[in-house]
């Protein structure tokens, strides 16, 4: 599962934050962005198991791929290290 851009970029621009990026979430797993989807990742993985879902996800400009839970947290680590080198090179401030 991809981490959403919007947690790990958050992650690389604020210094303080109320929150532990990469400890305090947990991948669920959601298959549209909105409206808010619960499922669970037996759930995703079924779902992601269709071929029709699958070719429509790509038609959307996804890359469907389901992960395990124990991936979420690498996943997660890997985007906040790659935003901070773009909020880095970019000489972006850090709030």
């Amino acid at each position: 599962m991809t981490v959403p851009a919007s947690y790990t970029a958050t992650a690389a621009i604020y210094r303080k934050l109320p929150y532990r990026p990469i400890d305090d979430f947990t991948m669920i797993g959601t298959t549209v962005e909105y409206p808010i989807v619960l499922a669970t990742y037996v759930e995703v993985a079924a779902v992601l198991s269709e071929p029709a879902v699958v070719e429509q996800l790509r038609r959307l400009g996804n890359n469907p791929h389901p992960s395990s839970p124990s991936e979420f947290k690498p996943s997660m680590a890997a985007g906040i290290l790659r935003w901070s080198k773009l909020v880095t090179e970019a000489n972006i401030e850090r709030i």
